[in-house]
């Protein structure tokens, strides 16, 4: 009983434990990795093959043909303007010029994110003329710059003037959760422009480093301060519907904006993800229309253009304003990030990073480190390489790419992608190095003696089938010996002898082996003893008597070839018959012998009543005992025999076979 106990403990712990605990292993790794990072890391592998993904694949993929609704037209001040009307900075006379232009054309909203230097010297009529036209301008939008620099620390006198630019949702939590670079303080307009403002935003510089990260937030002091482009849609949305913005805040600093009626998720750093329309750096086909500020004063833009538009007056010209690298390889300057911005607010068509996504991505870590597992062990080693390194890849790749298309999601792919290298070598090289070479010792010690089906069998019993003891089974034994073979081969020479005996057994092992599931336990002579039972199967008596059966039939019909093979043409049907006992019944099954030499064989009583069955069987008999009759019942045709027992006056009752039953 011990023995048995250590036996299943030791099949148990390999067949189940280790192979859980490998796949423990490789989640628990890919899993602290996937925890302790965030998609704003940049030096990070995951965080370079994601980026490398997005911006390469990803979101152009998606973007190509992508338009924007929103009623957006970018006035900008190109390098041709500064040719026309001078170096910059211009005269405030000329700016008010183009702030008059526009005010005529009853645009919804103007965005006019050009500082105007309080500390700069100007004629007095020149800046009466522009705060008059800003000041009459219907809705006013205006930036201001925060200094992250303490070199350029100017105080924070200036505090008072861009108060509505700052939530009234104050912090409740201490500033250090909220991880997005701190200002050291304001660079803003003058108080004049403030004072016309209808809304205030600070200029902020997006993050293109293969991604478009634009920081909505700003923290400074006690209060939090919207982007530019945040202030622009609010004030947009507040001409329909009042639009309150509040700040949701984790344990991590913030998690998202409520703007108006929806919830707008934001990175932990208060930044959203933008989403590009068409290809940013074209002049042709661009997403949002750009006007030049010469025609403004010109008089030759149609009014169509600006009307009820939010107008975005900008700088665009080389050395003056801001560009960013974008996804299709070019640069895109700073009104068409901030145009960008504001499309993707109203329309809240910017790209997630959600509770959705994280779901998503801890399901497919698993999936994929599940399926390697389940491919480790049921395929084969060239298909499961082909079906793990080509298919779970693009299958990544394509579910990537329907969260984006479809749902404006970004699935961080690469951790999956870190599941599959993590898991594939632990899996398949414990498999290879430890499960496939304990079955290809035993796959060689049991090749020729039975069929793949019973080898499978055994191979589940793992290295208890190569160490010595055995275990209790219900078998069927058969024990055959050819008659008349030892006169016959003293008529042929030693070779003929082989060569015949050979053929029969070829001919034989085919029926017991390839047909009824047979093992041969081992040939003496002209005898074989065969195992019927190790392929699990219930009916291992039925098909004992019909390889039998079989058998018989086939060295009857196969005399001709067998003559030809012993030269002997006085050969004749018949001439070469076998006896065959079967008995079923319980017998001890395993290794017998010593570590240097041992036979996998069963040992028992049956195994010696199949014996003395055998030797009491006339020519071309087959003889069953008692209980392998009993499980055969009606199947087959039989008549009562006494058979000798272990003493010469014992004897008991056998069955002979006369046919199976119709």
């Amino acid at each position: 009983m011990p023995r048995r106990f250590n036996y299943n403990f030791s099949g148990w712990l390999k067949k189940y434990f280790i192979p859980l605990f490998i796949f423990l292993l490789s989640l628990t790794t890919v899993f602290s990795f996937y925890l302790l990072s965030s998609p704003s890391d940049q030096k990070t592998v995951f965080s370079i093959v994601d980026r490398s993904l997005y911006h390469s694949f990803l979101l152009p993929t998606t973007t190509q043909e992508l338009s924007s609704n929103a009623p957006i037209t970018i006035v900008a001040i190109d390098d041709e303007d500064l040719e026309r009307y001078g170096s910059w900075p211009w005269s405030r006379a000329l700016l008010a010029n183009g702030i008059e232009a526009i005010n005529r054309y009853d645009p919804a909203l103007v965005g006019f994110s050009i500082l105007i230097d309080p500390l700069r010297t100007v004629a007095p009529s020149e800046n009466a003329a522009l705060f008059k036209e800003l000041a009459a301008t219907k809705h006013l939008v205006t930036a201001f710059n925060f200094n992250f620099s303490q070199r350029f620390q100017i105080g924070t006198e200036e505090v008072s003037w861009i108060a509505k630019a700052a939530l009234d949702d104050r912090p409740t939590t201490e500033v250090s959760v909220f991880p997005y670079q701190r200002p050291f303080s304001f660079h803003a307009a003058a108080p004049e422009v403030v004072n016309a403002s209808a809304n205030m935003g600070f200029l902020s510089y997006a993050n293109s480093k293969g991604l478009l990260v634009y920081p909505t937030l700003s923290y400074f002091g006690s209060h939090f301060y919207k982007s530019y482009p945040l202030a622009i849609a609010q004030s947009f949305k507040q001409q329909q519907t009042p639009t309150k913005l509040s700040i949701l805040r984790n344990r991590e600093g913030v998690e998202g904006l409520e703007f108006g009626n929806h919830t707008l998720p934001t990175l932990n750093n208060g930044t959203i993800l933008l989403r590009p329309y068409k290809k940013l750096s074209q002049r042709n086909d661009r997403a949002f229309p750009q006007l030049r500020f010469r025609d403004l004063l010109e008089g030759k833009i149609q009014p169509h253009k600006l009307r009820d538009k939010i107008v975005l007056v900008d700088l665009t010209a080389s050395g003056y304003s801001q560009s960013f690298n974008v996804l299709d390889g070019g640069l895109a300057s700073r009104p068409v990030i901030h145009a960008t911005a504001v499309a993707n607010l109203l329309q809240n068509d910017f790209i997630r990073r959600d509770g959705r996504a994280t779901l998503l991505e801890t399901l497919l870590i698993l999936l994929v480190t599940l399926l390697v597992w389940w491919c480790s062990r049921n395929l084969k080693a060239v298909t499961a390489v082909f079906a793990i390194c080509l298919t779970i890849p693009a299958t990544l790749l394509l579910i990537a790419l329907a969260a984006i298309h479809f749902a404006n999601l970004w699935l961080l792919i690469s951790y999956p992608l870190a599941a599959l290298l993590i898991s594939f070598p632990l899996q398949f090289g414990y498999k290879h190095f430890v499960e496939d070479r304990q079955r290809r010792i035993v796959e060689r010690a049991l090749t020729g003696y039975t069929s793949k089906t019973v080898m499978d069998r055994l191979i589940e019993r793992g290295e208890s089938f190569l160490t010595l003891g055995g275990e209790r089974r219900d078998l069927t034994i058969l024990l055959f010996d050819i008659k008349g073979f030892t006169q016959l081969s003293h008529r042929l020479t030693p070779e003929e002898t082989f060569k015949l005996l050979n053929h029969i057994f070829k001919l034989t092992d085919e029926i017991i082996i390839d047909r009824f599931n047979g093992m041969i336990d081992k040939k003496m002579g002209d005898a074989c003893i065969a195992l019927f039972g190790l392929d699990g199967g219930k009916e291992h008596a039925l098909h004992a008597v019909q390889a039998a059966l079989a058998i018989q039939e086939t060295l009857f019909e196969r005399f001709a070839e067998l003559s030809r093979l012993a030269h002997k043409q006085e050969l004749g049907p018949g001439c070469i018959q076998i006896r065959v006992g079967i008995t079923t019944g319980t017998v001890l099954l395993g290794n017998v012998g010593s570590e240097r030499h041992k036979n996998f064989t069963a040992v028992g009583e049956i195994v010696n009543q199949c014996q003395r069955l055998e030797a009491a069987c006339s020519l071309g008999e087959v003889l069953i005992s008692e209980e392998t009759y009993r499980r055969l019942g009606d199947q087959v045709r039989v008549e009562k025999k006494q058979a000798p027992g272990k003493r010469e006056e014992e004897s008991y009752l056998a069955y002979r076979v006369l046919g199976l039953a119709h």
